[in-house]
Protein backbone atom coordinates (compact mmCIF):
# COMPACT_ATOMS: atom_id res chain seq x y z
CA UNK A 1 0.00 0.00 0.00
CA UNK A 2 1.36 3.39 -0.98
CA UNK A 3 2.06 6.08 1.57
CA UNK A 4 -0.32 8.51 -0.14
CA UNK A 5 -3.32 6.18 -0.14
CA UNK A 6 -6.34 7.30 1.84
CA UNK A 7 -6.33 6.50 5.52
CA UNK A 8 -9.00 4.27 6.99
CA UNK A 9 -9.15 6.43 10.11
CA UNK A 10 -9.39 9.77 8.28
CA UNK A 11 -12.03 8.48 5.88
CA UNK A 12 -14.05 6.89 8.69
CA UNK A 13 -13.64 9.95 10.89
CA UNK A 14 -14.81 12.34 8.17
CA UNK A 15 -17.85 10.29 7.16
CA UNK A 16 -18.60 9.58 10.82
CA UNK A 17 -18.59 13.32 11.51
CA UNK A 18 -20.96 13.93 8.59
CA UNK A 19 -23.11 11.00 9.72
CA UNK A 20 -23.31 12.46 13.24
CA UNK A 21 -24.31 15.86 11.87
CA UNK A 22 -27.09 14.33 9.76
CA UNK A 23 -28.33 12.21 12.70
CA UNK A 24 -28.53 15.37 14.82
CA UNK A 25 -30.35 17.27 12.05
CA UNK A 26 -32.83 14.39 11.70
CA UNK A 27 -33.43 14.33 15.47
CA UNK A 28 -33.98 18.10 15.52
CA UNK A 29 -36.43 17.82 12.61
CA UNK A 30 -38.35 15.08 14.42
CA UNK A 31 -38.56 17.29 17.49
CA UNK A 32 -39.56 20.44 15.57
CA UNK A 33 -42.29 18.55 13.73
CA UNK A 34 -43.42 16.93 17.01
CA UNK A 35 -42.86 13.41 15.66
CA UNK A 36 -40.55 12.12 18.39
CA UNK A 37 -43.11 9.69 19.81
CA UNK A 38 -43.61 7.78 16.51
CA UNK A 39 -41.32 4.73 16.75
CA UNK A 40 -41.45 3.96 13.02
CA UNK A 41 -39.72 7.24 12.18
CA UNK A 42 -36.70 6.19 14.25
CA UNK A 43 -35.82 3.80 11.43
CA UNK A 44 -34.58 6.92 9.64
CA UNK A 45 -31.55 6.93 11.95
CA UNK A 46 -30.60 3.47 10.66
CA UNK A 47 -30.98 4.47 7.02
CA UNK A 48 -28.90 7.62 7.50
CA UNK A 49 -26.12 5.62 9.16
CA UNK A 50 -26.15 2.92 6.47
CA UNK A 51 -25.92 5.54 3.72
CA UNK A 52 -22.85 7.14 5.31
CA UNK A 53 -21.21 3.77 5.94
CA UNK A 54 -21.64 2.90 2.25
CA UNK A 55 -20.28 6.32 1.26
CA UNK A 56 -17.23 5.81 3.48
CA UNK A 57 -16.51 2.34 2.09
CA UNK A 58 -17.01 3.57 -1.48
CA UNK A 59 -14.73 6.56 -0.90
CA UNK A 60 -11.98 4.38 0.58
CA UNK A 61 -12.29 1.93 -2.30
CA UNK A 62 -12.10 4.68 -4.92
CA UNK A 63 -9.12 6.24 -3.17
CA UNK A 64 -7.28 2.93 -3.26
CA UNK A 65 -7.70 2.37 -6.97
CA UNK A 66 -10.93 0.37 -6.92
CA UNK A 67 -9.63 -2.34 -4.60
CA UNK A 68 -10.41 -2.73 -0.94
CA UNK A 69 -9.44 -5.37 1.57
CA UNK A 70 -12.45 -6.84 3.35
CA UNK A 71 -11.26 -5.89 6.83
CA UNK A 72 -10.47 -2.34 5.68
CA UNK A 73 -14.11 -1.97 4.64
CA UNK A 74 -15.29 -3.29 7.98
CA UNK A 75 -12.84 -0.98 9.74
CA UNK A 76 -13.90 2.18 7.94
CA UNK A 77 -17.54 1.32 8.64
CA UNK A 78 -16.75 0.73 12.30
CA UNK A 79 -14.87 4.03 12.63
CA UNK A 80 -17.73 5.83 10.87
CA UNK A 81 -20.29 4.35 13.26
CA UNK A 82 -18.14 4.98 16.37
CA UNK A 83 -17.69 8.68 15.59
CA UNK A 84 -21.35 9.16 14.65
CA UNK A 85 -22.66 7.25 17.67
CA UNK A 86 -20.55 9.20 20.14
CA UNK A 87 -21.57 12.51 18.53
CA UNK A 88 -25.24 11.57 18.61
CA UNK A 89 -24.98 10.27 22.16
CA UNK A 90 -23.45 13.55 23.35
CA UNK A 91 -26.15 15.49 21.49
CA UNK A 92 -28.84 13.39 23.15
CA UNK A 93 -27.39 13.99 26.62
CA UNK A 94 -27.20 17.74 25.98
CA UNK A 95 -30.73 17.67 24.59
CA UNK A 96 -32.07 15.90 27.69
CA UNK A 97 -30.12 18.05 30.17
CA UNK A 98 -30.48 21.55 28.76
CA UNK A 99 -33.41 21.67 26.34
CA UNK A 100 -36.14 20.02 28.42
CA UNK A 101 -36.50 17.17 25.99
CA UNK A 102 -39.32 14.64 26.26
CA UNK A 103 -37.05 11.84 25.07
CA UNK A 104 -36.71 10.37 28.57
CA UNK A 105 -40.50 10.32 28.99
CA UNK A 106 -40.94 8.60 25.64
CA UNK A 107 -38.25 6.02 26.43
CA UNK A 108 -39.65 5.39 29.91
CA UNK A 109 -43.12 4.77 28.49
CA UNK A 110 -41.75 2.23 26.00
CA UNK A 111 -39.24 0.46 28.25
CA UNK A 112 -40.04 -2.35 30.68
CA UNK A 113 -37.11 -1.31 32.90
CA UNK A 114 -38.12 2.35 32.95
CA UNK A 115 -37.30 2.91 36.62
CA UNK A 116 -33.64 2.10 35.93
CA UNK A 117 -33.33 4.42 32.94
CA UNK A 118 -30.76 7.16 33.48
CA UNK A 119 -29.08 9.66 31.21
CA UNK A 120 -25.82 7.74 31.29
CA UNK A 121 -27.58 4.50 30.38
CA UNK A 122 -29.25 6.28 27.44
CA UNK A 123 -25.82 7.43 26.23
CA UNK A 124 -24.40 3.93 26.63
CA UNK A 125 -27.29 2.32 24.76
CA UNK A 126 -27.10 4.85 21.91
CA UNK A 127 -23.37 4.35 21.45
CA UNK A 128 -23.47 0.56 21.79
CA UNK A 129 -26.40 0.10 19.40
CA UNK A 130 -24.83 2.57 16.98
CA UNK A 131 -21.47 0.83 16.99
CA UNK A 132 -22.84 -2.71 16.76
CA UNK A 133 -25.37 -1.68 14.12
CA UNK A 134 -22.63 0.07 12.16
CA UNK A 135 -20.37 -2.97 12.18
CA UNK A 136 -23.24 -5.21 11.04
CA UNK A 137 -24.14 -2.64 8.38
CA UNK A 138 -20.48 -2.56 7.26
CA UNK A 139 -20.46 -6.34 7.01
CA UNK A 140 -23.56 -6.27 4.81
CA UNK A 141 -22.22 -3.42 2.66
CA UNK A 142 -18.90 -5.20 2.14
CA UNK A 143 -20.76 -8.09 0.51
CA UNK A 144 -21.37 -5.63 -2.32
CA UNK A 145 -18.13 -3.64 -2.26
CA UNK A 146 -15.68 -6.56 -1.98
CA UNK A 147 -15.82 -7.39 -5.70
CA UNK A 148 -14.29 -4.88 -8.10
CA UNK A 149 -17.07 -5.31 -10.67
CA UNK A 150 -19.88 -5.51 -8.08
CA UNK A 151 -21.10 -8.85 -9.39
CA UNK A 152 -22.07 -11.74 -7.17
CA UNK A 153 -19.22 -14.25 -6.97
CA UNK A 154 -19.87 -17.78 -8.22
Amino acid sequence: MALNSPSLEKTGGWYGFLNGIFLIIYAVLLRLLNLVDIPLLRVGFIFISLIFICLAISSLKQGRGGKIIYLSGLGVGAVTSIVASIMFGIFTILNIQFFNSRIMDVLRSENIMAEHLTISSVFMVITMFGIVGGVIGSFIAMQYFKNPDHKVAD
